[in-house]
Parts: structure tokens; C-alpha cells; sequence
């Protein structure tokens, strides 16, 4: 019986989630920068000095050497949008 009673709960978190939510859930934390590449070729610059927080409430924080923005994110589909 307890089983049955967790794969129903389990079923109704995964088809109560919209997909862009559960995609969100992924993107949240503290992020930093890996490669910069632009038109697929290494654009030269430092990718580790770069550094993204995306926190639950659509807002986030990125900052690049001495360069700071701050402001919210939606994603749809497979595109992040920042403000």
C-alpha cells in the first residue's frame, strides 16, 4: 500500500510542474562562467571571472570583473530572457 500511496504522489508532483517551472528549479543557485564563446569560436575572454545567482522569487545577479547587473529572468521554452 505504501507504494502505491508514493508512486501516486510522485506522479502528481511530475504532472503538476510546468515544464519551464521544473527547468527553473535546475537553474537556481550560484553559477560561474566556464567558456565565452561566440559564433562557436573562443571569444578570448576570462569565463571564470564571470558569476550568475538566479534565486526563486525570477530574480538574478550577475557580475563580470567590475561590472555588476541585478534584475529578473523568465525562461520559455529553452531560452533564458533577463531584465
Amino acid at each position: 500500500m505504501k507504494n502505491y500511496l508514493l508512486i501516486a504522489l510522485l506522479f502528481t508532483l511530475i504532472i503538476s510542474c510546468k515544464p519551464d517551472e521544473a527547468k527553473k528549479q535546475i537553474l537556481i543557485g550560484k553559477w560561474q562562467g566556464v567558456s565565452w564563446t561566440v559564433a562557436g569560436k573562443d571569444a578570448g575572454r576570462e569565463a571564470q571571472t564571470v558569476n550568475f545567482e538566479f534565486n526563486n522569487d525570477d530574480t538574478y545577479s550577475a557580475s563580470f570583473g567590475g561590472q555588476e547587473e541585478k534584475g529578473s529572468f523568465r525562461l520559455t521554452n529553452d531560452k533564458l530572457y533577463t531584465t
